[in-house]
């Protein structure tokens, strides 16, 4: 019986790891980031964007530097990036419509995992740091599956549903559902030094909420902040005909 008994300890220590498996091969201390300087990035698009002009880049758009590894922790791992509304002064007061989301994530398997795209406001705290409003939506959620067929780098264009159109600073969230069909998790990709604090936050059921750039697991690897931006018009936009666009006054709210 003894003997039985230390077999079935065995077994269900097992079963246990096998399920911890992939949480505990991210978010861990010691990983390295590696170089991306000159990385070949494959544009995904999914879905037809409310605008194909392109006005303004907002967020994280420095070119990609490093693959920071063990990083992505799902599920519900969110990821916001700062949309500051003056960085676009060729829209004025009109406000921006944000058409399409970016993320740059390096794949080391072919999988599949979903996320959901939302825009949510920026509020400022009493450090008077610029931090997202955790609660409260814009616009979205909007589910898309990032899917490839190969190993390597993936710029994914994630176009809105609808036309989001923002007059205040905000902030991009992308949130890792699951873990989906990926064994092995992408990797997020960063731009170099230096990381802008008050600008890239993770929220996280395990880890809390963090300014990235303060968060002993990505401090470790000495790289900028997560490539995660918008692409946005102004909200001047509305289409005239198919397959063009006009310069007619309205507003999405």
């Amino acid at each position: 019986m003894k003997h039985r008994y230390s077999i079935s300890l065995i077994l269900l220590a097992s079963c246990l790891l096998a399920f911890a498996v992939p949480a505990s091969a991210n978010r861990t201390m010691g990983r390295t980031a590696i170089p991306a300087q000159g990385l070949t990035l494959t544009t995904v698009r999914i879905n037809r964007p409310a605008s194909t002009h392109v006005t303004c880049q907002l967020g994280e758009t420095r070119p990609p530097a490093w693959i920071n590894s063990g990083y992505l922790f799902p599920p519900d791992d969110r990821y916001y990036t700062y949309l500051k509304v003056s960085d676009c002064a060729a829209c004025g007061p009109g406000g921006l419509l944000i058409t399409t989301a970016h993320m740059i994530l390096y794949y080391s398997q072919a999988c599949s995992i979903p996320v959901e795209v939302s825009i949510v406001p920026a509020i400022i705290n009493s450090a008077g740091c610029a931090i997202p409003d955790v609660n409260n939506t814009i616009c979205g959620p909007v589910p898309f599956q990032l899917t490839v067929s190969n190993p390597g780098g993936y710029d994914f264009i994630m176009a809105l549903a609808q036309p989001c159109c923002i007059t205040q600073d905000a902030f991009l969230l992308i949130r890792f559902v699951d873990f989906g069909t990926c064994t092995t998790l992408p990797d997020l990709v960063a731009a170099d030094v230096p990381c802008n604090p008050c600008f890239s936050y993770n929220l996280n059921p395990s880890f809390g909420f963090i300014d990235m750039c303060a968060d002993p697991f990505w401090a470790q690897y000495n790289t900028g902040n997560p490539n995660m931006y918008v692409d946005a018009d102004c909200c001047d936009v509305t289409p005239t005909h198919p397959g063009s666009w006009g310069r007619v006054k309205q507003l999405y709210r």
